[in-house]
């Protein structure tokens, strides 16, 4: 029976990786670090981060029965919204290519005909195609994003744990699978969004560069409507500890 617990709880970690602000955060990173094979580290970073989160607040309420303040999910999710917004503006605000994006000549080895060139030469004539350059990818920012992100999900989702599993050794079993879902399923998104993008670059170099733009907009637009319905919310509860 536990054992059907946990791998319900994993199938909901990979559920929860694709909420729509989940995947507008981590969008603006694919978009900002285009690197091959750099998207699922940040998405699995940042699912780190909201495992992390997820396991302290919803472990200390599993442990022992902390209560957290009514203003605490409006809060939290109104801090996701200003991260959102943040992420987006940023975005919008990073230099056309960024320097990260170049096509020029050069000449390379070559061992198919994936260019058009003779197999048999050790060294192809110089061509030119885009290439990724100085590209660092933000770890460091998708985990503190994904530390954010798992505030304002802890106290649900350990309220659910409470009320179906009555172990607490159980109940933390089941938060660090839930994580170790939203890890995985956030890991597979964010190749899934590499891959898509790396097939436009390699018939558009300015793809990236349009991507970032699209996924800033989607995320400033996020943030602002969770901001304009959550803030209002826990600034109410914060003044009078009750909702407006």
């Amino acid at each position: 029976m536990f054992l059907s617990v946990l791998g319900l709880g994993f199938l909901l970690g990979l559920r929860h990786a694709a909420d729509p602000d989940h995947v507008a955060a981590v969008s603006t990173f694919v978009a900002s670090s285009p690197r091959r094979g750099h998207a699922w580290r940040l998405g699995t970073t940042w699912g780190a981060g909201h495992a992390l989160t997820l396991f302290l607040v919803g472990g200390a309420i599993v442990l022992s029965r902390l209560r957290l303040p009514p203003f605490w999910a409006p809060a939290a999710e109104s801090a996701v919204g200003a991260v959102l917004a943040a992420l987006g503006v940023s975005n919008l605000l990073r230099p056309m290519g960024g320097g990260r994006i170049i096509a020029h000549e050069h000449a390379h080895r070559h061992d198919d005909l994936a260019h058009g060139h003779d197999p048999r030469a050790s060294v192809s004539p110089p061509h030119s195609h885009p290439h990724l350059h100085g590209a660092k990818p933000p770890f460091r920012r998708s985990f503190l994003v994904g530390l954010v992100h798992g505030l304002s999900g802890s106290a649900a989702v350990a309220l659910a744990i409470l009320a179906l599993i009555p172990g607490r050794r159980e109940a933390l079993f089941y938060l660090a699978v839930f994580g170790l879902g939203t890890m995985a399923g956030m890991a597979g998104l964010s190749l899934l969004m590499e891959r898509a993008a790396g097939w436009v670059l390699g018939r558009w170099a300015g793809a990236y560069a349009a991507l970032a733009r699209v996924t800033g907009l989607a995320s400033l637009g996020l943030g602002i409507a969770i901001l304009g319905v959550e803030g209002p919310k826990a600034l109410a509860l914060l003044r009078t500890g009750t909702a407006p």
